[in-house]
């Protein structure tokens, strides 16, 4: 499946040991084990979420769609 777009962050770097690679329009599976990438938690805490909106507040009372 060709890759038309993808949500990235201006600290993505800084997040996770490895960032995808897309190549050519194409996203490139990692030959790393799992995801290919960890995240690093230090630098989560550092950014955290700004608002209740997305999946780490599904299910919550007063949960935005």
């Amino acid at each position: 499946m060709r890759v038309t777009g993808i949500e990235t962050l201006h600290c993505d770097a800084e997040l996770f040991t490895h960032l995808p690679v897309i190549e050519d329009g194409y996203l490139v599976v990692p030959d790393r084990p799992g995801w290919g990438t960890e995240p690093i938690e230090d630098a989560l805490r550092a950014h955290p979420p700004k608002n209740q909106a997305g999946l780490l507040s599904f299910g919550r009372e007063g949960h935005r769609t």
